[in-house]
């Protein structure tokens, strides 16, 4: 089995920092002095460099790509300027570089974003000299902001389409705004952060929803898969057992695998019901063996068609085709006891797809996967794409992925990703406190035991959760800091409704009804929001809005069939064949 934890953490060593240290409850001042101070490019003794100069340097910067250091002085090279920063100047500019290089390569964006990101160097590089708080990881707006905007779109990535906008947007409107900002000295760039943060934490929390939505659309069709998979392997038990009537083959590979499938999903493999669903087929078989297998037990006829009226489900809502599958039964009964020779064969058995179990070796490389993280794989066609983990499913041993919307992108079994993480084909994309632990990596503070040192006080290990299950995830890891007021949930701009699409003439089980219903989909209007389901007839079961569908999806209440059994045109052969032997 797989020890996977449920809980997004950016490493599984326990000697790292935790997000819940952070902000650190020192400032790092000194190691920032003592690291980056480079007489090279510091005044010692000579013509020291005005403050409003070095800040007027910085404003002035166009060159995003070089880190605030590089900027001025490449300027003041190009004019001649002999003055240098102080050293305490210097040794902040010069921080601040060598973390944005920790953060984009430890914790890459798509370069779209990353290019918008570069832009607020200058504003970090002016915060880092106007405010001693800023030597705090984690304790700053600034730092805050950051944090949320790379933990909200590490699963960004060009191509995205409309539901790629929002984050987009926010990228673009907190960078411009911040920028202006400056030419106001400042005023109202803690408000422009603080709003940031809020937005990129909204966003997350849809992001989070949607790929929940999605998980448990997965995982009701796993559980359906997993239903058709043990009623078949029942069935398929009983009918190897002799030859029977071939009507009586196509009854139980037909409506009544649909019906035990249907009895699985509602009450479970251990329920009561399902061993009389059972027990009920036992009985059936049992009743038609050959004479020379002994002789039939007709004396529980009365019993089984009971038992067969009770668990026919899935013709509960066709009371002719019910009645009709009921009666052939009923004539097989009343011919076997007439003592007549019934035409025989063996019936095929119900396909059953064999799952693979993931190989001891591979194991190794599932250990520290979670729900929540994201991972950079490389697609079939080319290039990459950013995919959330939202749900292992051990029992099936599969995995699904989500993008940035919330979408799903696809579903792999355990063996298959183990293999793409082997291959290095798949990594790893860290958030989590992002830029903060840049601040604090950069000048070696990046262990329990190194702000042990820093503080003189001893961190007491945190207990990390184990026990949580595979079915239940925990999407995503908890939100920043900053207080959210409460909002209406609502779904991010998708490109469509975000209902999953459904092939025309797909069954599902409805179980928020008693007896459940068994119906296809017959239409899905897309302008209106509108399901419509019918029975075998065509006749109007059920309609639902697109919501009331994903509500009762997301309430485990339906399960997604695939079974496409013609079961009344085999009556019909049936019935022919009756009426011939009545002749």
């Amino acid at each position: 089995m797989v020890a996977a934890l449920c809980v997004n953490h950016l490493e599984t060593d326990p000697l790292k920092l935790s997000k819940e240290q952070f902000p650190l409850a020192v400032s790092l001042q000194p190691l920032v002095l003592e690291r980056f101070a480079d007489p090279a490019v510091s005044s010692q003794g000579g013509q020291a460099m005005p403050r409003d100069d070095l800040i007027g340097y910085i404003r002035a910067n166009d060159k995003h790509e070089l880190d605030p250091l590089e900027a001025v002085l490449t300027q003041t090279d190009l004019i001649g300027d002999p003055a240098l920063p102080i050293p305490e100047d210097s040794a902040a500019l010069a921080w601040i570089g060598s973390a944005y290089k920790y953060w984009e390569t430890n914790h890459p964006l798509d370069e779209t974003l990353a290019a918008q990101l570069r832009r607020l160097k200058s504003v970090l590089a002016l915060m880092a000299l106007a405010d001693p708080q800023f030597y705090t990881p984690g304790i700053h707006p600034l730092h805050q902001a950051m944090d949320a905007l790379q933990e909200v779109a590490v699963g960004w990535q060009d191509g995205l389409g409309r539901a790629g906008e929002p984050v987009q947007k926010l990228f673009e409107q907190t960078v411009n705004d911040s920028l202006a900002s400056l030419e106001e000295n400042g005023a109202g760039l803690m408000a422009i952060l603080s709003a940031a943060t809020e937005s990129a934490q909204r966003l997350q929390a849809r992001q989070q929803r949607m790929s929940k939505r999605a998980a448990d659309v997965e995982r009701g069709q796993l559980r359906a898969a997993r239903a058709r998979i043990n009623a078949a392997q029942m069935i398929n038990n009983e009918i190897a057992r002799f030859p029977i009537p071939a009507e009586i083959g196509s009854f139980l590979t037909g409506p009544w695998y649909e019906s035990a499938q249907l009895v699985l999903l509602k009450f479970g493999d251990r329920s009561d019901q399902w061993k009389q669903l059972a027990e009920t087929t036992t009985g059936l078989i049992h009743s038609l063996r050959p004479v020379e297998s002994g002789n039939p037990a007709l004396e529980s006829a009365s019993a089984i068609s009971n038992g067969l009226k009770q668990w026919l489900l899935s013709l509960q809502h066709d009371e002719q085709a019910c009645e009709q599958a009921i009666s052939i039964i009923e004539y097989t009964f009343l011919r076997v006891a007439r003592g007549e020779d019934l035409e025989r064969t063996q019936s095929s058995p119900i396909p059953v797809a064999e799952k693979a179990r993931v190989s001891g070796d591979q194991t190794t490389h599932l250990e520290d996967i979670a729900i929540g993280q994201w991972f950079q794989v490389d697609a079939r066609k080319g290039g990459t794409l950013r995919i959330q983990l939202a749900m292992m499913q051990e029992d099936e041993q599969r995995l699904l992925f989500c993008n940035q919307a919330g979408a799903k992108v696809q579903s792999l079994d355990y063996t298959s990703f183990a293999k793409l993480l082997e291959d290095k084909k798949a990594t790893r994309l860290l958030s989590d406190a992002s830029f903060s632990r840049a601040l604090a990596a950069v000048v070696n503070i990046d262990t329990q035991e190194a702000l042990a040192q820093l503080t003189g006080v001893t961190i007491p290990g945190q207990e990390r959760e184990t026990s949580a299950t595979l079915s239940e995830p925990n999407l995503g890891t908890e939100l920043p800091r900053l207080k959210i007021e409460s909002e209406e949930p609502t779904a991010p701009d998708l490109p469509d409704s975000g209902v999953p699409d459904l092939p025309m003439g797909t069954w599902l089980g409805f179980h928020d009804v008693d007896p459940p219903l068994l119906a296809k989909l017959a239409l899905h209007d897309k302008v209106r929001r509108l399901f419509i389901f019918v029975n075998r007839k065509g006749i109007e079961q059920r309609r639902l809005q697109e919501n009331e569908y994903l509500a009762l999806l997301q309430d485990g209440e339906v399960d997604i069939l695939e079974t496409k059994t013609n079961f009344r045109e085999q009556v019909e052969r049936a019935r022919e064949r009756m009426k011939r032997h009545q002749t």
